[in-house]
Parts: C-alpha cells; structure tokens; sequence
C-alpha cells in the first residue's frame, strides 16, 4: 500500500510538472495608455569625425499615452549647455509588442518655437506590475550618439491628468 501511495505520488507530481506552465496576457497598447512621469540621466557625444567630449544631461517632465500609441507631454532638459523645456509634437508614438517591450519614437522642440521637431528612438520593456517603462535612448538625430537610460513610472491610468 505504502509503495502505490509513493508511485502516484511522484507520477501527480510529474504530472504537473508537465503541466504548460500559465502565462500573463500580451501587453497592447490598454496596458501602456496613462500618464507617466519621465526620468532619463546619461551622456550624448557629438558625431565622428567631431572631437568634442561627450555631455552629461539629466531631463524630466511628464507624458501622456492615450489609446492609440500618440504621446503628449513637456520636459526639461538640464545640460552643460544650459536648461531647455520641450515639447512633445505631432507623430510621437509609443508601439508596444505582445511581450512588453518596444519602441517610442518621439519628436519634440523648444517649446514656444517653430523649429522643426527633432527625433529620438527610444526602446524599452514595459514592466506591467509597476507600470514603468525601463528606456534605453538607442537613436539621435543629426547622428548624435546617446548614451543616456530613463524612467517612465506611471501616476494616473489616464493620458492627460498631469502638466508639467
């Protein structure tokens, strides 16, 4: 008796560990929708053949994402240069793959001015639990060179319910 209650035991216990394990639902662009503030610190280098050291920046501000990807918000930008606020302008989207990571492209200006936006490629792995985006800078325009890792940590559920 002893030796049947031993071998269904350890042929349950097989079993489950047979069993597919469960997995969290894909993350879509629902998970990602709110308002998040926004930290990123690092270092830019100039292009080659440029022998300009690189600069350390710290940025902050809050953005929003609402249901479609879009990304509204402002932020500041301290550098050696001096302190910029910028703005986030039309085509700024975040795109999200089922397994919480993906890109943000955002392209944004000195606020108050008519520049043309400047784009930045970031990517990033979505942390569902906390709703914080871990971000890495990976593209610069005019071939600057981004050194810099940032934050998104989310205050609201909703786009929008935040300014900076």
């Amino acid at each position: 008796m002893k030796r049947l209650a031993v071998v269904l035991l350890l042929a349950a216990g097989t079993a489950v560990a047979q069993a597919p394990a469960s997995h969290a639902p894909e993350c879509t662009l629902h998970h990602a929708r709110g308002t998040y503030v926004v930290t990123y610190q690092g270092w830019v280098a100039s292009p080659p053949p440029s022998t300009t050291a690189p600069f350390f920046g710290v940025i902050m501000g809050v953005f929003s994402v609402n249901e479609a990807g879009a990304i509204t918000g402002n932020a500041t930008m301290n550098s050696p240069f001096g302190k910029s606020v910028y703005e986030m302008t039309e085509g700024s989207l975040l795109e999200i793959n089922p397994d919480c990571t993906g890109t943000m492209t955002l392209y944004s200006r000195v606020i108050g001015t008519t520049d043309p936006p400047g784009k930045e490629i970031d990517r990033f792995v979505y942390l569902r639990e906390t709703g914080e985006f871990v971000v890495m800078m990976d593209t610069l325009e005019w071939g600057y060179i981004p050194m810099s890792l940032g934050s998104w940590k989310k205050m609201w559920n909703w786009p929008g319910l935040a300014q900076w």
